[in-house]
Parts: structure tokens; sequence; C-alpha cells
């Protein structure tokens, strides 16, 4: 018996062996750990104990001032139970808007929490947000990063998503509250592959689709008039709902039993301990005709009570609330807020306010967001001055232009720009490095999206190209494929709108690019091909030479060496024109490229080593990062095998800080290749594991290539020609 811990004097003698008549296999007294029990173990025994597993526990905190909902309660009991081989109990919650559909369900989950052991998963699909909804895509990812699967790992197809989270969820026992949900089709792809998890939905729909997939609907009614002074006698005290019970009545019928209602007006009045509740029914029933509004079971039934708070702002908190529901985006950081007519000390005054009046939220340090329904409020208060509110709009993508551009600036300072901001000469400040100014555009990535689309749509075009420059490392580095293929399709949209054939040249380069990664070369020689005429036809040599660079590897992807390196000759004859030191390396990397191609592999070294030794001069890790993988292959090529690996290793330390998988999957790709031609095939296949997942990660086709190459490497056929070699 080998027990975790155990110690022995030494190790067992072969020779001894046959003196042993007989062996004792028993366990006695306390184990900790793991324990072996065998007839006899010769040699040692290792532990190899897999990481534990994050058990997601994402539901919001229940809340406090729940009340009734007996009868909805017993029907989600009931309905949990009713499930199918294989199916998962779905359940959709109707009702409109501040009904509290969300609040049942986080009750609910709450108290039968010790059902799910798998854990607990929230997702807000934003179906009310005032831009658009999430996608089933999104959504995918989020719920495999919440079980556990790295970023890295999460795969970029939609269909691939779902593969992978039935096989996770298969036989798990999981309930996910999917809130805010707009469509059946944003909910098919979320359901488990057990009939141990529950679904619970929230919409202001009715989803009748999900009849489809066996759902059952529970829909909500506002709460009774008992239950509604419940919820105030909860918020306010006993006490002081007892001292005017026929107000506390009257607040009850105006907020028609709607929890969000009751639960503005009973914070409102609580951080007013000196306000009466028959003043404050009164202010409900002002000139403005706010009571036949709250008086409907509708969403204006909120309004009323969201226009009392909004009365009693102040004047800086008032503004903010009104003009930020213009911003692009789901939230926004306080210093967006700044950006907008107030500098940040005022921004912060002024939304802490907002904060303590339940107006927004503070979800993340520094980071805010509107509640649905608020930010609808907030939106039709900002009606009243649309001039105003367009503004603020503008603004609030021009902040996002402008840190952008830091952003760039920071991760390639050396590559030539188009845009205005690039020739002001400003330092980036709010960045210390690259990798941060990657997360920003990761975690502003959806802000920046919309504020493209909207400034689009506003005929903001110069706007809207620049926005598409500056995002370019962001997509260089991070790849999001169909993201950087649409915004680019709208950049060059809004380039020909505003007549400015140089930005749109450069845009179709920058969209070109995108497709050469995934090896559309057709659809790459078709964008650039008009961005180079339309570069020629301006005379500006750096867009000239960048088109034909894009034409050349488009060239070189349909195998046509002579002409991609033709095209490649001309392109770095311009950048030299220009004296542009790094336009010069990455040319002379990719005119090597060429070479090794075409078997001339010393004069393909040769331009790969002038190349490096140029970006190591401009400083340039990344840059010089892209020639060394290529240099490996090319050091490969020749049979200078240490000298490849040890530029795949420094190419690869580079590339790991960068945080781009597809970087990185070239350079590991490259070391299985070393390691396979070395007959090392267990080298080879971790190797090639790391590629395919890190290709997957950012969408890039090549991973089904990598996925053949391992199913050849772990043939029963493959395994016997490596015996025998």
């Amino acid at each position: 018996m080998v027990g975790a811990g155990a110690h022995r004097e030494g190790h067992d003698n072969p020779a001894d062996r046959t003196s042993h008549h007989r062996t004792k296999n028993t366990v006695s007294g306390v184990v900790h750990g793991a324990t072996v029990q065998a007839g006899a173990i010769y040699g040692d025994v290792h532990f190899h104990p897999h990481p534990p597993r994050t058990v997601p526990h994402e539901l919001p905190p229940p809340p406090v001032t729940f009340v009734g909902r007996e009868d909805e309660l017993a029907a989600l009991d009931s309905r949990a139970s009713m499930t199918t081989s294989g199916r998962c109990a779905l359940i959709a919650l109707g009702g409109v808007g501040g009904v509290g559909k969300t609040a049942l369900g986080v009750s609910w989950l709450h108290r039968r929490s010790d059902r799910f052991h798998d854990g607990l998963l929230y997702v807000d699909l934003g179906a009310t947000d005032a831009h658009r909804p999430m996608s089933a895509s999104e959504a995918l990812g989020r719920c495999l990063r919440s079980l556990s699967v790295p970023s890295e790992q999460v795969p970029a197809e939609l269909s691939e998503r779902t593969s992978l989270y039935r096989s996770l969820t298969a036989g798990r026992s999981l309930a996910l509250l999917l809130d805010n949900v707009v469509s059946a089709a944003q909910v098919r792809p979320l359901l488990p592959a057990s009939e141990t998890s529950v679904v619970l939905v929230t919409s202001r729909l009715r989803l009748v689709g999900l009849a489809l997939d066996g759902a059952t609907f529970v829909d909500l009614q506002p709460l009774s008039n008992e239950d509604s002074n419940h919820l105030l006698a909860m918020l306010l005290g006993r006490d002081r709902v007892e001292a005017e019970p026929v107000a506390a009545r009257q607040l009850s019928e105006l907020c028609s039993g709607f929890p969000l209602a009751l639960g503005v007006v009973g914070a409102r009045l609580l951080a007013h301990p000196q306000w009466s509740l028959v003043e404050f029914a009164a202010s409900l029933r002002d000139q403005r005709n706010r009571l036949s509004a709250l008086s409907l079971a509708d969403d204006v039934s909120v309004q009323a009570v969201l226009d009392a708070c909004y009365r009693d702002l102040g004047s800086r908190a008032a503004q903010v609330y009104c003009q930020l529901s213009a911003c692009p985006g789901e939230d926004f950081p306080v210093e967006l807020v700044g950006a907008v007519h107030l500098d940040v000390v005022e921004a912060k005054a002024a939304l802490t306010e907002l904060v303590e009046a339940n107006l927004v939220q503070e979800h993340q340090p520094n980071r805010y967001r509107y509640h649905d329904l608020l930010r609808a409020h907030a939106d039709g208060l900002g009606m009243e001055d649309e001039q105003s509110r367009q503004e603020t709009k503008r603004q609030a993508i021009g902040w996002y232009l402008d840190r952008a551009v830091e952003a760039d600036l920071t991760v390639n300072p050396q590559r030539w720009r188009l845009g205005p901001l690039y020739a002001s000469g400003k330092q980036p400040t709010h960045f210390n490095s690259a990798e941060s100014a990657l997360d920003w555009y990761e975690q502003e990535r959806a802000n920046l999206l919309l504020a493209v689309h909207e400034a689009y749509e506003h005929g903001w075009d110069e706007l809207v190209w620049q926005l598409c420059e500056a995002l370019w490392s962001f997509f260089l580095y991070r790849k999001h494929y169909p993201d950087w293929m649409a915004i680019h399709e709208i950049g060059i949209a809004a380039a020909q709108r505003c007549e400015h054939p140089l930005a749109e040249s450069r845009l179709r380069c920058q969209l070109g690019f995108g497709h050469l990664d995934l090896e559309e070369y057709d659809l790459a020689t078709e964008v650039c091909e008009p961005a180079l005429v339309l570069a020629e036809a301006a005379g500006h040599r750096e867009s000239i030479s960048t088109a034909l660079s894009q034409l050349a590897k488009a060239e070189r992807g349909r195998g046509d060496l002579d002409a991609a390196l033709s095209y490649f000759k001309r392109s770095l004859a311009l950048v030299e024109e220009t004296g542009n030191l790094r336009g010069i390396a990455i040319r002379l990397r990719r005119i090597g490229s060429i070479l090794l191609d075409q078997r001339r592999i010393a004069e393909g070294i040769d331009h790969m080593q002038r190349s490096a030794t140029l970006l190591e001069v401009l400083e340039d890790r990344r840059g010089r990062a892209r020639t060394l993988t290529y240099l490996g292959k090319a050091y490969a090529s020749a049979d200078r095998v240490w000298e490849a690996r040890a530029a795949l290793h420094e190419a690869l330390a580079v590339m790991r800080d960068s945080g781009s998988p597809s970087y990185q999957a070239d350079i590991v790709y490259a070391l299985a290749a070393l390691a396979e031609n070395d007959t090392d095939i267990t080298t080879a296949l971790k190797h090639l594991r790391e590629a395919e997942a890190l290709y997957r990660a950012s969408g890039h086709p090549r991973h089904d290539e990598i996925h053949e190459r391992i199913a050849r490497l772990t043939s029963p056929q493959q395994a016997t020609q490596d015996e025998s070699a």
C-alpha cells in the first residue's frame, strides 16, 4: 500500500521478490490523500492531480425586498421537474418590463441552489438594451469561460462553441438564468445537454418559439395591493407606513403593483426621511399627467416614478443622466463622462449621486451602466434637447477615437498612418504597455463597434474611417475576424461617401489583410486592386506600396511566386524612397519568404537577417518576433536546427506576452515541424495540439489542417513506422 505522503527507506530489490511468500493488501488507520492497493509495486508511484474545476456561482444577490409570488414559485418548483431524457427543464418567464421577472428567477434559484451542484450561470442577453442584443455566440463564449474553458481555447465558430458547450454540460446539474432575451434563437445554443439542468429565461416578449424546445411558460402579473404594501413596509419600515396608511396605499395603487416602481419610490423616500408619504404621492399626480401614465400596466408606469427621481437630482447629475444615454455601448468608463462637458472629478461626483439614486449602477470599479428601463427613461428626457444629445454622442465617439489612436500608437508606434490625430504628434499617456492597450481594446470592443455603427448612421464619415484605421492593431493581434470584416466594410462605405480616396485605399488594404489571414486570396485581390488604383491616382507612395504588398501576398497564396516577388520588389522600392525603415524591414521579410518558397534558401535567410536587424534597431519587438518566426523556418530549411529553435523560442517569448493567439500558433506550429523532423512525435503532438487550440481561438482556418496532421501522427500505421524507424 502506498498512500500520499508515505515514506519508504529505499527501493525494493528485484532479487528479493521471490522471498515474499504472501502479499498483504490491507488499509489500516486514517489515510490522507490518495491510496494505491496492489499485490506488489516495484519503483515509484506518481500522482498527477487535475487542476480544480471552478464551480460558477454567477447569480446576482437575492433581492432583499422580494415579496409574494407564492403561486409562481410553486409553478417553478413543479415545472423544473418536467424533463425528458437528455433535455433540460426550460422555463420562460414573461411579462412587461419592471414586473419582476428577474427578481423571481434569482430568488427561486437561490432557494433551490443546492439542487445544482455544478454551478449557477447568469447571462444578460441585453434584449432591452437601447442598441442591440448579445449574440448567442458571445453568450456561449461567456458560459464556456465560466465553465473553466480558457479564453484561448474557446472556439470562434458558433457551431463549434455549441458542440463544446453540450459536451461540457452533458450529465451536469446546472442552472442558467438567461435574462432579457429577445428571441428563441438566442436561447437554443445555450441549452445544456442534461435532464438534471434547468434554464430560466426572462423576456418582455412571449417567446412562443421556445415551445418547440419543450419550454413551459410562467407569465407574471403585477403584485397585489397587499403585497405592494408589504414591499413598501420592507423598504421604509413598518412604523413609517403605519403612520400614513392611506398615503401608503395610494403609493401602491399609483405604482400599479410594479416592483421596480415600488422599489424606486421606496428608495427615494428612505433617502429623504423628512418627506411625508402624502407629499410624495402628490408628486406623482403632477400637471404633466404622470398619474394616467402610471395607472397603465405598461412600461410607462415606471416613467412617473423615474421622473420624480430625476427632478431631485443636482444639475450636473441630471445633465449626465440625460446625456450619457446618447453614448454608444452597454456601459461607460468614468473617463468618458469626463470627456462629455465635465472634468473627471465633476463626472465622478455626478455619477456617485446617480448611483446613490439607483439611476445607474457601478458594476465594475469606475465603470457604469443603466438598468434597461432607466436608460429608456433617460433617452426620452434627452429627446427634449436633441441638438445637445447629438453633440454628446459625437463627443463620446470622438473620445473613443482619441483613446483608440493612443492604443494603436502604443502597440505599433512606427507604422505609417493617415488619420489627422496621428499627425498631431500626440504621445500616448493612458497605456504603459502594448498589452494594456490591447486589453483596453478588448474591454471596449462592443462599445467601439457600436461607435463605428452609430457614427456611420449619423453621417459622421470622417469619424468612421478614422476609427477603423485606429482599430488596426486590435484586429492585427486579436483577430476577431467577423468584426474585422464588418467594420471595414462600413469604413470603406464611409470613405466613399465623404469622397476620401486615400482613406478608402487604406481601409481596403486593412480589409484585404484579413482576407489574406483567412486564406481568401481571390477576395483579397478583389478588395486590394481598387486600393492600388486609388493610391496611384493620388500619387501617395506609402499607400501604393501597401496595396502592392497586399497583392503580392495574394499572388503568393495562389502559388504565383514570380508575380508575388515582382509586387514585393516594387513595394520595397517605394518605401526606400520614403525612408520608412519599418516598412523596409517588413518588405525585406516578405521578399525573404518568397525566396524561401523558391528554395533560394541563402538569399531568403539574408533578407530575413537584414529585416531582423532593422527591427531590432527600431526596438519593434513584435515586428522582430514575426521576422524571427520566418527566420526560424528558414534555418530549418537549411538544416541549421539549433539556430532555428533559438529563433523560434525567442519569437515565442515575445508573442506570448503580446496576447496574439494566431502569431503564437505560427511559432508553435513551426516548432512542431522541427520535432517531427527529429522523429520526436511526442513533442510534435504537444506543439500541434497547442497550435490547433490557438488557431481555433483566433478563428484561423488552419486549425483543420493541423487536426488532420495530428490524426496522421496518432494513426496506428504511423505508430508502427515510428517504432521501425
